[in-house]
């Protein structure tokens, strides 16, 4: 509308300085109106074409500068990938589409006719609305809007780059969703002992989950890549529970591995406790205090130095990666060691009364020999004079 009233205006202009020469005067002026015409429609289409350049470059600038983010997306998991939602083929979508709809709306400039003008006439005929008759295709054909549309395009490919570096540091979290727990029940029933090699194997699971949980703990709420403001809330929280999750799991699988442990520890030393302090009546109960003594004296060095050490430092894992226990199981861990002293003082007390009851034995059996000798005598001599 602007461009049209400048052109009737320019027109009136010219017509008016036209009607004061004769007709011989206007024919040989006449290509100076032309002239002078021209000049301000060039100047017209500069203007226009300068605005929209001027439009692209800003829409390039708002593209590639962080910190004025065009877009609000989000990383969402499509199991088993993560990636930018919406993605950047929709982003380039929106983009383009901005710069048609800029370079759509020369198509409401039309050009100057600059003729169809009778003097003292200030009405133009109707320019023709077709792509030749607008200044569309003489915008668009334009070096500098060409160079403009270029480099959007060149925008968008640094804008997929920086997407793509972003996310691979999410997606160095996606063995969390790719993990599945093997089950180590049965090797729990079989052997009923926390073997080095699984330690190791669930100290380093834990160790991992934990520190997952921590990395997501520091990572930003929400990022700005490029001309995206990228939230990060939601694949946290899916993240973060599918680690606490698997963390629980091989927590409570150490868990299962120690208890059979420990329960199978005081299993024996309960056994152990009652033999040793069952009454002495007979040579039989001596045999089995001597035993059970002799069984602590072997395996006492194995409880001390592997099988105690090994359930305590389960249990601080456990601990330190809080993995929830009972308070009942808690209670057996922080008695377990007093309890095995107190196993050993047993013993060494049992080997104490053997020894003040051996002489006493030692004299009931020389005189329960002689008594076995006379009684085989006579019968040996019964049996030969009587058959």
């Amino acid at each position: 509308a602007c461009s049209r009233e400048v052109e009737i205006a320019s027109l009136e202009v010219v017509n008016f300085l036209m009607s004061g020469y004769s007709e011989d005067e206007k024919n040989r002026v006449a290509t100076k109106g032309d002239e002078f015409l021209e000049v301000l429609e060039q100047k017209v289409v500069d203007a226009v074409m300068s605005c929209a350049r001027n439009s692209l470059d800003c829409l390039y600038m708002d593209v590639c500068t962080s910190g004025k983010p065009l877009f609000r997306a989000e990383v969402v998991l499509h199991t088993p990938l993560m990636e930018i939602s919406p993605r950047i083929e929709e982003v380039q979508k929106s983009v383009n589409k901005v710069a048609r709809q800029m370079l759509e709306s020369t198509r409401l400039i039309t050009q100057w006719k600059l003729a169809g003008v009778e003097d003292g006439s200030s009405e133009v005929s109707e320019a023709n609305n077709a792509d030749d008759g607008t200044l569309y295709v003489k915008v668009g054909k334009s070096r500098s809007m060409m160079r403009g549309f270029l480099r959007l395009t060149e925008a968008i490919a640094s804008l997929h780059e920086q997407c793509a570096a972003f996310l691979k540091r999410v997606q160095k979290f996606d063995f969390v969703i790719n993990d599945f727990p093997v089950d180590l029940s049965s090797a729990v029933k079989e052997s009923g002992e926390l073997r080095p090699q699984d330690h190791e194997a669930l100290e380093q699971k834990l160790h991992l989950y934990f520190d997952v949980e921590s990395e997501l703990n520091n990572l930003p709420d929400r990022a700005d890549v490029g001309c995206l403001s990228v939230d990060l809330v939601s694949i946290k929280l899916s993240l973060k529970s599918e680690a606490s999750s698997l963390r629980e799991t091989y927590g409570h699988k150490l868990n299962a591995k120690v208890k059979a442990s420990l329960d199978q520890l005081m299993e024996e030393m309960e056994m152990h406790s009652a033999q040793l302090q069952r009454p002495i009546q007979d040579l039989g109960d001596v045999n089995i205090v001597m035993r059970t003594i002799a069984e602590l004296r072997q395996k006492e060095n194995e409880v001390q130095t592997q099988r105690l050490r090994s359930i305590f430092e389960s249990y601080e894992l456990l601990r330190r990666y809080a993995v929830r226990i009972s308070d009942e199981e808690q209670d057996a861990v922080d008695t377990v060691g007093l309890k095995w002293n107190e196993l050993i003082s047993l013993s060494q007390r049992a080997m104490d009364r053997l020894r003040q009851m051996g002489p006493g034995f030692k004299a009931g059996l020389l005189q329960n020999v002689k008594t076995l000798s006379a009684a085989v005598a006579a019968f040996k001599e019964d049996y030969d004079c009587n058959g």
